[in-house]
Protein backbone atom coordinates (compact mmCIF):
# COMPACT_ATOMS: atom_id res chain seq x y z
CA UNK A 1 0.00 0.00 0.00
CA UNK A 2 2.74 2.37 0.82
CA UNK A 3 4.44 1.75 -2.37
CA UNK A 4 1.54 2.57 -4.37
CA UNK A 5 1.14 5.71 -2.76
CA UNK A 6 4.33 6.44 -2.87
CA UNK A 7 3.99 5.76 -6.79
CA UNK A 8 0.71 8.22 -6.87
CA UNK A 9 2.43 10.40 -5.67
CA UNK A 10 5.45 10.24 -7.73
CA UNK A 11 3.36 10.50 -10.76
CA UNK A 12 1.02 13.17 -9.19
CA UNK A 13 4.24 15.20 -8.71
CA UNK A 14 5.40 14.21 -12.26
CA UNK A 15 2.60 15.23 -14.07
CA UNK A 16 1.98 18.74 -11.91
CA UNK A 17 5.60 19.57 -12.70
CA UNK A 18 4.87 18.92 -16.35
CA UNK A 19 1.97 21.18 -16.02
CA UNK A 20 4.19 24.24 -14.54
CA UNK A 21 6.51 23.71 -17.36
CA UNK A 22 3.86 23.93 -19.48
CA UNK A 23 2.89 26.84 -18.00
CA UNK A 24 5.92 28.71 -18.48
CA UNK A 25 6.50 27.54 -21.79
CA UNK A 26 3.50 29.30 -22.27
CA UNK A 27 4.26 32.48 -20.14
CA UNK A 28 7.04 32.52 -22.18
CA UNK A 29 6.16 32.39 -25.70
CA UNK A 30 3.59 35.13 -24.83
CA UNK A 31 6.33 37.49 -22.77
CA UNK A 32 8.36 36.40 -26.25
CA UNK A 33 6.13 37.45 -29.05
CA UNK A 34 5.71 41.13 -26.89
CA UNK A 35 4.69 43.45 -29.89
CA UNK A 36 2.53 42.68 -33.33
CA UNK A 37 1.38 45.75 -34.88
CA UNK A 38 -0.15 46.29 -38.19
CA UNK A 39 -0.12 49.59 -40.19
CA UNK A 40 -2.02 50.67 -43.83
CA UNK A 41 -1.37 53.30 -46.10
CA UNK A 42 -3.59 53.85 -49.10
CA UNK A 43 -2.17 55.31 -52.39
CA UNK A 44 -3.06 57.53 -55.22
CA UNK A 45 -3.99 54.57 -57.13
CA UNK A 46 -6.34 53.09 -54.59
CA UNK A 47 -4.37 50.17 -53.70
CA UNK A 48 -3.91 49.75 -50.20
CA UNK A 49 -0.04 49.19 -48.87
CA UNK A 50 0.22 46.75 -45.24
CA UNK A 51 2.79 47.15 -43.33
CA UNK A 52 3.45 45.13 -40.30
CA UNK A 53 5.68 44.39 -37.34
CA UNK A 54 6.10 41.69 -35.12
CA UNK A 55 8.52 41.22 -31.97
CA UNK A 56 9.38 38.25 -30.81
CA UNK A 57 11.79 38.24 -27.89
CA UNK A 58 15.04 39.90 -29.25
CA UNK A 59 13.79 39.64 -32.58
CA UNK A 60 12.10 42.27 -35.28
CA UNK A 61 10.49 41.15 -38.06
CA UNK A 62 8.51 43.27 -40.76
CA UNK A 63 6.98 42.42 -43.32
CA UNK A 64 5.15 44.63 -46.10
CA UNK A 65 3.06 43.89 -49.22
CA UNK A 66 0.01 45.49 -51.22
CA UNK A 67 -3.32 44.17 -50.16
CA UNK A 68 -4.21 41.05 -52.01
CA UNK A 69 -1.30 40.37 -53.08
CA UNK A 70 0.94 36.83 -53.06
CA UNK A 71 4.37 39.13 -52.74
CA UNK A 72 5.36 39.64 -49.62
CA UNK A 73 8.79 41.66 -48.71
CA UNK A 74 9.86 40.06 -45.23
CA UNK A 75 13.22 41.78 -43.01
CA UNK A 76 13.90 40.93 -39.41
CA UNK A 77 16.74 42.56 -37.06
CA UNK A 78 18.17 41.01 -33.68
CA UNK A 79 18.22 43.54 -30.53
CA UNK A 80 21.74 43.90 -29.41
CA UNK A 81 22.91 44.39 -25.93
CA UNK A 82 23.95 47.74 -24.80
CA UNK A 83 25.65 49.58 -22.28
CA UNK A 84 26.38 45.97 -19.85
CA UNK A 85 27.49 46.51 -16.46
CA UNK A 86 25.86 50.45 -16.31
CA UNK A 87 22.79 51.51 -14.90
CA UNK A 88 21.16 52.18 -18.21
CA UNK A 89 22.16 48.57 -19.54
CA UNK A 90 19.91 47.65 -22.62
CA UNK A 91 18.93 44.15 -22.97
CA UNK A 92 18.74 42.81 -26.40
CA UNK A 93 14.95 42.19 -26.09
CA UNK A 94 14.56 46.02 -25.01
CA UNK A 95 16.53 46.93 -27.90
CA UNK A 96 14.57 45.01 -30.55
CA UNK A 97 11.22 46.87 -28.84
CA UNK A 98 12.94 49.96 -28.98
CA UNK A 99 13.83 49.46 -32.25
CA UNK A 100 10.98 48.52 -33.59
CA UNK A 101 8.97 51.31 -31.70
CA UNK A 102 11.02 53.32 -33.61
CA UNK A 103 9.95 52.54 -37.01
CA UNK A 104 6.55 52.50 -36.24
CA UNK A 105 6.97 56.03 -35.60
CA UNK A 106 8.55 56.88 -39.27
CA UNK A 107 5.74 54.66 -40.67
CA UNK A 108 3.08 56.96 -38.35
CA UNK A 109 4.88 60.44 -40.22
CA UNK A 110 4.66 58.46 -43.49
CA UNK A 111 0.98 58.58 -43.31
CA UNK A 112 0.22 54.99 -42.26
CA UNK A 113 -2.20 54.07 -39.48
CA UNK A 114 -2.83 51.54 -36.97
CA UNK A 115 -5.18 48.84 -38.31
CA UNK A 116 -7.11 47.00 -35.48
CA UNK A 117 -6.37 43.11 -36.54
CA UNK A 118 -9.21 42.13 -34.82
CA UNK A 119 -12.04 44.26 -35.63
CA UNK A 120 -10.98 44.61 -39.13
CA UNK A 121 -10.78 48.08 -39.07
CA UNK A 122 -8.84 51.42 -38.35
CA UNK A 123 -8.35 52.50 -34.75
CA UNK A 124 -10.35 55.86 -34.69
CA UNK A 125 -8.21 58.02 -32.73
CA UNK A 126 -5.22 57.03 -35.53
CA UNK A 127 -7.80 58.32 -38.62
CA UNK A 128 -5.35 62.00 -38.58
CA UNK A 129 -5.89 62.23 -42.13
CA UNK A 130 -9.90 62.91 -41.97
CA UNK A 131 -9.37 66.05 -39.52
CA UNK A 132 -10.04 69.49 -41.42
CA UNK A 133 -8.44 71.76 -39.13
CA UNK A 134 -5.10 72.27 -37.24
CA UNK A 135 -4.43 72.22 -33.85
CA UNK A 136 -1.42 75.06 -34.11
CA UNK A 137 -0.50 74.11 -30.53
CA UNK A 138 0.78 70.66 -31.62
CA UNK A 139 1.45 69.99 -35.28
CA UNK A 140 1.01 66.79 -35.57
CA UNK A 141 4.31 64.27 -37.03
CA UNK A 142 2.89 63.27 -40.12
CA UNK A 143 1.64 67.13 -41.32
CA UNK A 144 3.91 67.96 -44.44
CA UNK A 145 3.52 71.33 -46.10
CA UNK A 146 3.87 71.22 -49.80
CA UNK A 147 7.83 71.60 -52.15
CA UNK A 148 8.49 72.89 -55.38
CA UNK A 149 8.76 70.37 -58.24
CA UNK A 150 12.40 69.79 -59.11
CA UNK A 151 11.81 70.73 -62.98
CA UNK A 152 9.98 73.42 -64.81
CA UNK A 153 6.35 71.61 -66.46
CA UNK A 154 5.08 72.71 -69.60
CA UNK A 155 2.31 75.07 -67.58
CA UNK A 156 5.09 77.01 -66.20
CA UNK A 157 7.59 77.10 -68.88
CA UNK A 158 4.58 78.39 -70.76
CA UNK A 159 4.43 81.57 -68.09
CA UNK A 160 8.10 81.83 -68.93
CA UNK A 161 7.76 82.26 -72.58
CA UNK A 162 5.21 84.74 -71.84
CA UNK A 163 6.86 86.86 -69.09
CA UNK A 164 3.91 85.99 -66.84
CA UNK A 165 5.74 84.11 -64.23
CA UNK A 166 6.75 84.88 -60.73
CA UNK A 167 10.31 84.31 -60.03
CA UNK A 168 11.66 84.01 -55.88
CA UNK A 169 14.98 83.39 -55.28
CA UNK A 170 15.60 80.19 -53.53
CA UNK A 171 18.04 80.63 -50.69
CA UNK A 172 20.18 77.84 -49.63
CA UNK A 173 19.17 77.25 -46.00
CA UNK A 174 17.34 74.67 -43.53
CA UNK A 175 13.55 74.37 -44.06
CA UNK A 176 11.20 75.26 -41.95
CA UNK A 177 7.95 76.46 -39.91
CA UNK A 178 7.06 79.44 -37.78
CA UNK A 179 4.05 78.94 -35.50
CA UNK A 180 2.65 81.45 -33.46
CA UNK A 181 0.06 79.14 -31.78
CA UNK A 182 -3.82 80.31 -30.31
CA UNK A 183 -1.90 81.53 -26.64
CA UNK A 184 0.73 83.61 -28.37
CA UNK A 185 3.60 80.87 -27.80
CA UNK A 186 5.92 81.02 -30.78
CA UNK A 187 7.63 77.45 -31.81
CA UNK A 188 9.51 76.24 -34.91
CA UNK A 189 8.70 73.29 -36.22
CA UNK A 190 11.69 71.39 -38.57
CA UNK A 191 10.44 69.83 -42.55
CA UNK A 192 9.57 66.36 -40.52
CA UNK A 193 7.19 68.90 -37.74
CA UNK A 194 9.88 67.90 -34.82
CA UNK A 195 10.17 70.99 -32.41
CA UNK A 196 13.35 69.49 -30.49
CA UNK A 197 16.66 68.02 -31.81
CA UNK A 198 16.73 63.88 -31.25
CA UNK A 199 19.52 64.13 -29.08
CA UNK A 200 17.95 66.36 -26.69
CA UNK A 201 14.50 68.35 -25.34
CA UNK A 202 15.32 71.78 -25.90
CA UNK A 203 12.77 73.64 -28.01
CA UNK A 204 14.79 74.19 -31.70
CA UNK A 205 13.71 78.25 -31.01
CA UNK A 206 16.08 78.96 -28.40
CA UNK A 207 19.03 77.93 -30.51
CA UNK A 208 17.76 81.03 -32.70
CA UNK A 209 16.90 83.75 -30.31
CA UNK A 210 17.50 86.76 -32.98
CA UNK A 211 14.51 84.94 -34.99
CA UNK A 212 12.08 84.65 -32.33
CA UNK A 213 13.44 88.22 -30.95
CA UNK A 214 12.52 89.89 -34.64
CA UNK A 215 9.28 87.91 -34.80
CA UNK A 216 8.03 88.53 -31.21
CA UNK A 217 8.60 92.34 -32.65
CA UNK A 218 5.49 92.18 -34.71
CA UNK A 219 3.41 90.49 -32.17
CA UNK A 220 4.42 91.52 -28.48
CA UNK A 221 4.55 95.49 -26.78
CA UNK A 222 1.36 96.34 -28.19
CA UNK A 223 2.22 95.58 -31.84
CA UNK A 224 -0.69 93.24 -33.46
CA UNK A 225 0.75 92.71 -37.19
CA UNK A 226 0.38 89.17 -36.85
CA UNK A 227 -2.42 87.10 -35.35
CA UNK A 228 -2.04 83.97 -33.46
CA UNK A 229 -2.96 80.68 -35.29
CA UNK A 230 -0.49 81.72 -37.82
CA UNK A 231 1.77 79.78 -39.25
CA UNK A 232 5.39 81.07 -41.86
CA UNK A 233 6.64 78.38 -43.97
CA UNK A 234 10.44 79.81 -44.65
CA UNK A 235 14.40 78.92 -44.85
CA UNK A 236 16.70 79.07 -41.93
CA UNK A 237 19.72 80.45 -43.66
CA UNK A 238 22.06 83.76 -43.60
CA UNK A 239 21.44 86.78 -43.25
CA UNK A 240 22.46 90.74 -44.02
CA UNK A 241 22.15 91.38 -40.10
CA UNK A 242 23.86 88.20 -39.51
CA UNK A 243 26.79 89.86 -41.38
CA UNK A 244 26.68 87.66 -44.91
CA UNK A 245 26.05 90.38 -47.68
CA UNK A 246 27.98 91.02 -50.60
CA UNK A 247 28.94 94.48 -52.32
CA UNK A 248 25.30 95.00 -53.40
CA UNK A 249 23.97 94.07 -49.73
CA UNK A 250 22.04 90.90 -51.45
CA UNK A 251 22.67 88.09 -48.44
CA UNK A 252 25.09 85.57 -48.81
CA UNK A 253 24.16 82.16 -48.28
CA UNK A 254 26.53 79.46 -46.11
CA UNK A 255 25.10 76.42 -46.05
CA UNK A 256 27.79 74.47 -44.29
CA UNK A 257 27.18 76.91 -40.94
CA UNK A 258 23.42 76.18 -41.57
CA UNK A 259 23.64 72.83 -41.53
CA UNK A 260 26.09 73.12 -38.18
CA UNK A 261 23.80 74.76 -36.14
CA UNK A 262 20.88 72.64 -37.25
CA UNK A 263 22.91 69.54 -36.67
CA UNK A 264 24.52 70.31 -33.20
CA UNK A 265 23.16 70.61 -29.45
CA UNK A 266 21.71 74.18 -28.47
CA UNK A 267 24.62 75.05 -26.31
CA UNK A 268 27.21 74.16 -29.68
CA UNK A 269 24.30 76.08 -32.05
CA UNK A 270 24.50 79.14 -29.73
CA UNK A 271 28.65 79.09 -29.60
CA UNK A 272 28.45 78.80 -33.16
CA UNK A 273 26.41 81.62 -34.29
CA UNK A 274 28.59 83.38 -31.71
CA UNK A 275 31.59 83.11 -33.35
CA UNK A 276 30.29 83.21 -37.23
CA UNK A 277 27.00 85.41 -36.97
CA UNK A 278 23.31 84.83 -36.25
CA UNK A 279 21.14 83.25 -38.60
CA UNK A 280 18.07 84.37 -39.65
CA UNK A 281 14.27 83.25 -41.33
CA UNK A 282 13.20 83.90 -44.72
CA UNK A 283 9.87 83.71 -45.16
CA UNK A 284 8.66 82.44 -48.29
CA UNK A 285 4.96 81.79 -47.55
CA UNK A 286 2.12 82.35 -45.46
CA UNK A 287 0.26 78.80 -44.89
CA UNK A 288 -2.21 80.56 -42.14
CA UNK A 289 -3.04 83.60 -41.20
CA UNK A 290 -5.37 83.51 -37.40
CA UNK A 291 -6.54 79.80 -38.55
CA UNK A 292 -7.33 80.90 -42.24
CA UNK A 293 -5.51 78.61 -44.82
CA UNK A 294 -4.28 81.16 -47.82
CA UNK A 295 -3.09 78.81 -49.39
CA UNK A 296 -6.37 77.53 -50.29
CA UNK A 297 -7.68 81.04 -51.01
CA UNK A 298 -4.82 83.59 -51.52
CA UNK A 299 -3.30 83.98 -54.98
CA UNK A 300 0.82 83.32 -54.66
CA UNK A 301 1.58 86.60 -55.52
CA UNK A 302 -0.87 88.26 -53.15
CA UNK A 303 0.80 86.13 -50.47
CA UNK A 304 4.12 86.85 -51.52
CA UNK A 305 3.68 90.96 -51.38
CA UNK A 306 2.28 90.47 -47.37
CA UNK A 307 5.41 88.72 -47.03
CA UNK A 308 7.13 92.08 -47.99
CA UNK A 309 4.91 94.41 -46.41
CA UNK A 310 5.43 92.19 -43.26
CA UNK A 311 8.69 92.15 -43.68
CA UNK A 312 9.33 95.89 -44.00
CA UNK A 313 7.86 96.66 -39.97
CA UNK A 314 10.69 94.15 -38.94
CA UNK A 315 13.66 96.53 -37.87
CA UNK A 316 16.65 93.47 -36.65
CA UNK A 317 16.87 92.43 -40.36
CA UNK A 318 17.05 88.92 -38.74
CA UNK A 319 13.12 88.20 -41.00
CA UNK A 320 13.73 88.50 -44.51
CA UNK A 321 11.79 87.43 -47.62
CA UNK A 322 13.44 86.55 -51.07
CA UNK A 323 13.87 88.61 -54.02
CA UNK A 324 10.91 88.57 -56.23
CA UNK A 325 11.41 89.64 -59.50
CA UNK A 326 7.90 90.17 -62.19
CA UNK A 327 7.54 91.91 -65.26
CA UNK A 328 5.46 95.06 -64.47
CA UNK A 329 2.72 95.11 -67.32
CA UNK A 330 2.62 99.30 -67.82
CA UNK A 331 6.36 99.39 -68.11
CA UNK A 332 7.68 95.94 -69.48
CA UNK A 333 10.66 96.31 -66.92
CA UNK A 334 11.28 93.62 -64.58
CA UNK A 335 10.95 94.57 -60.84
CA UNK A 336 12.74 93.10 -58.20
CA UNK A 337 11.95 93.29 -54.84
CA UNK A 338 14.74 92.43 -52.47
CA UNK A 339 15.30 93.00 -48.60
CA UNK A 340 18.99 95.06 -49.76
CA UNK A 341 16.18 97.46 -51.77
CA UNK A 342 14.00 96.97 -54.81
CA UNK A 343 15.32 97.96 -58.19
CA UNK A 344 14.99 97.42 -61.92
CA UNK A 345 15.94 95.05 -64.71
CA UNK A 346 15.52 96.93 -68.07
CA UNK A 347 14.87 93.62 -70.49
CA UNK A 348 16.61 93.59 -74.24
CA UNK A 349 13.91 92.03 -75.77
CA UNK A 350 15.87 93.01 -79.40
CA UNK A 351 18.39 90.90 -78.26
CA UNK A 352 15.64 87.92 -77.90
CA UNK A 353 16.78 87.31 -74.31
CA UNK A 354 13.92 84.58 -72.45
CA UNK A 355 12.94 85.72 -69.24
CA UNK A 356 14.25 82.29 -68.22
CA UNK A 357 17.78 82.96 -69.39
CA UNK A 358 17.59 86.27 -67.69
CA UNK A 359 17.14 84.34 -64.56
CA UNK A 360 19.44 81.84 -64.79
CA UNK A 361 22.20 84.78 -66.13
CA UNK A 362 21.41 86.75 -62.78
CA UNK A 363 21.64 84.03 -60.50
CA UNK A 364 25.19 82.76 -61.85
CA UNK A 365 26.35 86.16 -61.55
CA UNK A 366 25.67 86.59 -57.97
CA UNK A 367 26.13 83.09 -57.08
CA UNK A 368 22.65 82.59 -56.14
CA UNK A 369 21.24 78.88 -55.71
CA UNK A 370 18.88 79.47 -58.30
CA UNK A 371 15.13 80.69 -58.31
CA UNK A 372 11.54 78.91 -57.51
CA UNK A 373 9.18 79.61 -60.43
CA UNK A 374 4.84 80.55 -59.96
CA UNK A 375 2.22 81.02 -61.42
CA UNK A 376 0.72 84.62 -59.46
CA UNK A 377 -2.59 83.57 -59.58
CA UNK A 378 -2.33 80.39 -58.20
CA UNK A 379 -3.59 78.99 -54.86
CA UNK A 380 -2.25 75.20 -53.89
CA UNK A 381 -5.39 73.84 -52.93
CA UNK A 382 -5.73 69.84 -51.54
CA UNK A 383 -1.39 70.01 -52.32
CA UNK A 384 -1.00 72.68 -50.01
CA UNK A 385 -0.28 70.67 -47.23
CA UNK A 386 -1.36 66.82 -45.88
CA UNK A 387 -1.57 64.45 -43.34
CA UNK A 388 0.24 61.42 -45.02
CA UNK A 389 3.70 62.24 -43.81
CA UNK A 390 5.34 63.20 -47.43
CA UNK A 391 5.00 66.41 -49.52
CA UNK A 392 3.18 67.25 -52.20
CA UNK A 393 4.32 69.16 -55.05
CA UNK A 394 1.93 71.62 -57.06
CA UNK A 395 2.56 71.84 -60.65
CA UNK A 396 1.98 76.01 -60.13
CA UNK A 397 5.58 76.05 -58.54
CA UNK A 398 8.87 74.50 -59.75
CA UNK A 399 13.11 75.18 -58.74
CA UNK A 400 14.64 76.54 -61.57
CA UNK A 401 18.86 76.30 -60.89
CA UNK A 402 21.31 77.36 -63.44
CA UNK A 403 24.07 74.54 -64.16
CA UNK A 404 27.48 74.71 -63.83
CA UNK A 405 29.94 73.59 -66.75
CA UNK A 406 33.57 71.89 -66.38
CA UNK A 407 35.81 69.66 -68.71
CA UNK A 408 36.67 66.40 -67.17
CA UNK A 409 38.92 63.41 -68.23
CA UNK A 410 36.48 60.20 -68.62
CA UNK A 411 36.81 56.43 -68.65
CA UNK A 412 34.84 53.42 -69.06
CA UNK A 413 35.85 49.86 -68.77
CA UNK A 414 33.12 48.07 -66.96
CA UNK A 415 34.27 44.33 -67.66
CA UNK A 416 37.98 45.47 -66.52
CA UNK A 417 39.56 44.05 -70.02
CA UNK A 418 42.36 46.82 -69.93
CA UNK A 419 43.97 45.54 -65.90
CA UNK A 420 43.01 48.54 -64.31
CA UNK A 421 39.45 47.64 -62.47
CA UNK A 422 36.34 47.71 -63.68
CA UNK A 423 35.26 51.67 -64.43
CA UNK A 424 31.99 52.77 -65.24
CA UNK A 425 28.65 51.19 -65.70
CA UNK A 426 27.01 48.86 -68.63
CA UNK A 427 23.47 50.44 -69.55
CA UNK A 428 20.16 49.01 -68.84
CA UNK A 429 17.66 46.88 -70.99
CA UNK A 430 18.42 47.55 -74.09
CA UNK A 431 20.74 50.04 -73.65
CA UNK A 432 23.04 46.55 -71.90
CA UNK A 433 25.39 46.71 -74.43
CA UNK A 434 26.15 50.38 -74.72
CA UNK A 435 27.59 53.29 -71.63
CA UNK A 436 25.28 53.46 -68.90
CA UNK A 437 27.95 56.02 -67.22
CA UNK A 438 31.01 56.79 -67.05
CA UNK A 439 33.54 57.80 -64.76
CA UNK A 440 34.73 61.25 -64.51
CA UNK A 441 38.13 62.63 -62.99
CA UNK A 442 40.40 66.04 -62.45
CA UNK A 443 43.73 66.09 -62.67
CA UNK A 444 45.17 67.05 -59.77
CA UNK A 445 48.58 69.31 -59.49
CA UNK A 446 50.28 66.15 -58.54
CA UNK A 447 49.73 64.57 -61.87
CA UNK A 448 46.97 62.08 -60.21
CA UNK A 449 43.22 61.27 -61.30
CA UNK A 450 41.04 62.23 -58.95
CA UNK A 451 37.37 60.45 -59.08
CA UNK A 452 34.62 63.00 -58.99
CA UNK A 453 31.81 60.70 -59.47
CA UNK A 454 29.41 58.93 -62.50
CA UNK A 455 28.01 60.95 -65.84
CA UNK A 456 25.37 59.19 -67.43
CA UNK A 457 22.80 61.72 -68.02
CA UNK A 458 22.44 63.65 -71.46
CA UNK A 459 23.44 60.48 -73.84
CA UNK A 460 21.79 60.14 -76.64
CA UNK A 461 20.85 56.71 -78.40
CA UNK A 462 23.86 57.09 -81.12
CA UNK A 463 26.31 58.39 -78.07
CA UNK A 464 25.44 54.72 -75.64
CA UNK A 465 27.02 52.69 -78.90
CA UNK A 466 29.63 55.19 -80.29
CA UNK A 467 31.26 55.68 -76.55
CA UNK A 468 30.48 51.43 -75.75
CA UNK A 469 34.98 50.82 -76.55
CA UNK A 470 37.36 50.98 -73.76
CA UNK A 471 40.12 51.25 -75.67
CA UNK A 472 38.91 55.07 -77.42
CA UNK A 473 39.25 56.76 -73.23
CA UNK A 474 40.90 58.60 -72.00
CA UNK A 475 38.22 61.15 -73.67
CA UNK A 476 37.83 64.96 -72.14
CA UNK A 477 34.33 65.86 -71.87
CA UNK A 478 32.41 69.08 -70.85
CA UNK A 479 29.69 68.45 -68.16
CA UNK A 480 26.85 70.31 -67.27
CA UNK A 481 25.95 69.70 -63.31
CA UNK A 482 24.06 71.44 -60.73
CA UNK A 483 26.74 71.65 -57.97
CA UNK A 484 29.57 70.18 -56.38
CA UNK A 485 28.83 68.33 -53.45
CA UNK A 486 30.46 68.57 -50.07
CA UNK A 487 33.13 65.90 -50.65
CA UNK A 488 33.73 67.23 -54.17
CA UNK A 489 31.67 65.34 -56.55
CA UNK A 490 29.56 65.78 -59.08
CA UNK A 491 25.69 65.89 -58.51
CA UNK A 492 23.34 66.18 -61.33
CA UNK A 493 25.64 65.62 -63.53
CA UNK A 494 25.35 65.27 -67.60
CA UNK A 495 27.12 64.84 -71.09
CA UNK A 496 26.98 67.94 -72.85
CA UNK A 497 29.77 67.52 -75.49
CA UNK A 498 33.23 66.19 -76.30
CA UNK A 499 36.21 68.34 -76.02
CA UNK A 500 38.51 67.29 -78.89
CA UNK A 501 40.26 70.77 -78.57
CA UNK A 502 41.69 70.03 -75.31
CA UNK A 503 43.82 67.23 -73.34
CA UNK A 504 43.05 65.75 -69.74
CA UNK A 505 45.94 67.75 -68.29
CA UNK A 506 44.08 70.72 -68.64
CA UNK A 507 41.17 69.18 -66.64
CA UNK A 508 42.62 70.64 -63.70
CA UNK A 509 40.94 70.34 -60.02
CA UNK A 510 41.06 74.22 -59.67
CA UNK A 511 37.60 73.96 -61.83
CA UNK A 512 36.54 73.38 -58.27
CA UNK A 513 36.79 76.35 -56.39
CA UNK A 514 36.74 74.66 -53.25
CA UNK A 515 39.47 72.05 -54.65
CA UNK A 516 42.31 72.98 -51.72
CA UNK A 517 39.54 71.52 -49.07
CA UNK A 518 37.90 68.85 -51.24
CA UNK A 519 41.25 66.88 -52.75
CA UNK A 520 43.72 67.72 -50.04
CA UNK A 521 44.67 63.93 -49.71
Amino acid sequence: MPRKKAAKKKVAKKTAKKAAKKKVVKKTARKRRSLIKEFRKTAKSGKTRIWHVEVAGDEVTISHYWEGSDKVQETSRRGEAKNIGRANEVTPEVDAKNWAKRQIELKVREGYREWNIKEGEFYQHEDKSKKNSIDFNNLPRELRFYKPQNNLNAHLKKLLESWEAVATRKRDGVMAAYVIDSKGRHRIYSSSMATTQKDEKIELILRYPDIELAMKSLTGNGVSYVPTNTIFLGEICCVAAGGYFDENRFDVDDLDLVNGVRGGLTDSALKLQQEHGPLGFCIWDIAFWGKDCLMHSVPTIDRLMKIVNLVKKEETGFLTHPEICMLSKDSNILEVYSPAGEFHINPDFELGQTFEELLLDFAKDYDWEGWVIVDPNATYGEKAYNFRGKAERPKECAKLKPLLEADFVVRWDPDGTLGGGKIGKRGKGKKSSGVGSVQAYLIHKDGREVPVGLVGGGLEDEDVIRFADPSIYPLVWQVEFASWTKTGSLQFARFARVRDDKTPIECSVEQNPDWERHYAD
